[in-house]
């Protein structure tokens, strides 16, 4: 069972990050990869780097909160103006 925080980290994340490369947004579905550095890219545009970790943008999430801090309320109420 999710809890609060990380299902509220999980929908402030989705569709608002992009990959470096296609500049596609990542969803909570997509495969993706995070090299050494933490940059995320989908598999399927994947460069000649170190991978660190590879799963659903969803799973990286769970698995490196480090990562990705815990959006502020302000964040939140920005981002659902925006959609």
């Amino acid at each position: 069972m999710l809890s609060i925080k990380l299902k509220r980290r999980l929908n402030y994340y989705d569709g608002l990050i992009r990959c470096p490369h296609c500049r596609e947004y990542f969803f909570l579905k997509d495969n993706v990869n995070m090299d050494i550095m933490h940059t995320l890219t989908h598999s399927h545009c994947q460069p000649l780097l170190t991978i660190k970790d590879s799963g659903t943008f969803q799973n990286i999430l769970e698995r490196h909160p480090q990562c990705f801090p815990q959006p502020t309320q302000q964040q939140q109420l920005a981002k659902a103006q925006l959609v």
